[in-house]
Parts: structure tokens; C-alpha cells; sequence
């Protein structure tokens, strides 16, 4: 028998990931460009856009963070923790609900399998140990 982790975990995690790379890049590249085009009005658009979605970006990495973490400490906790915080990041800014979407189920389901896939581990260690 093998020692197993959750593959929805990991894949959330990934596409979070993913996510993350690509929202800070969105955000950093439009605060560049309202700094490079010189019109106040523009920057001050884009500047409140970006206040209004630091909140979203700041919830999905974090949740990204905690479900890395979980998956490879295969804790519930902070499976949960991450599922909760993506949960938060698409009622924050329900605009990007899609975007969180695949990520936010993939943990819970993660979460909730994350049950058996511990007890499969504990009787792998335990069949090792009487060996």
C-alpha cells in the first residue's frame, strides 16, 4: 500500500496558483500602464479598481497558501482554512466568482476526502511498523 494525498487539494492548489500569478500580474500591469500614460483621471481609476479588488487578491492567495500547505501536511484544518478564505475572496468580489470557482469546490471536496485518505495513511504507518 501507498501513502496517498488528495489530488483535488493539489489541483486546486495549482490552479490557484495560476490564479495568483495571473491576478497580481493583471493589477501590476495596469498600475504600470496608468503610470506610464499620464492622464490623472485613468490612474485614479485604475488606482480605486485595484483598492477594490486588493481584498479578493489578497484572500485568494492566502487561501492558495493554505491549501499548498494542507495538501502537503494532509491537514484537514488547513484544507478547510483554504476553502473557507476562497469562499470569502468570491463573496468579496462576486464579479470574479468564476475565477475562484473551480478552486473553491475542488477544496472542499478535498477537504471532506481528506478524512479517509488519513485513515488509508494511518494503516499504511501501522502496517509498517508491525513489519
Amino acid at each position: 500500500m501507498k501513502y496517498r494525498r488528495s489530488t483535488c487539494l493539489l489541483i486546486a492548489a495549482i490552479v490557484g496558483f495560476v490564479y495568483s500569478f495571473y491576478i497580481m500580474w493583471y493589477v501590476v500591469h495596469d498600475n504600470a500602464v496608468a503610470a506610464q500614460s499620464g492622464e490623472t483621471a485613468y490612474a485614479l481609476g485604475i488606482a480605486m479598481g485595484t483598492v477594490l479588488l486588493l481584498p479578493h487578491m489578497i484572500l485568494s492567495v492566502v487561501a492558495d497558501m493554505f491549501n499548498i500547505v494542507g495538501w502537503a501536511a494532509n491537514s484537514r484544518g488547513l484544507a478547510l482554512t483554504g476553502a473557507i478564505l476562497y469562499s470569502l475572496a468570491a463573496a468579496e468580489f462576486p464579479l470574479y466568482i468564476p475565477l475562484v470557482l473551480v478552486q473553491l469546490v475542488l477544496s472542499y471536496v478535498g477537504f471532506v476526502r481528506l478524512k479517509g485518505i488519513r485513515l488509508h495513511n494511518k494503516k499504511v504507518m501501522e502496517l509498517q511498523t508491525s513489519q
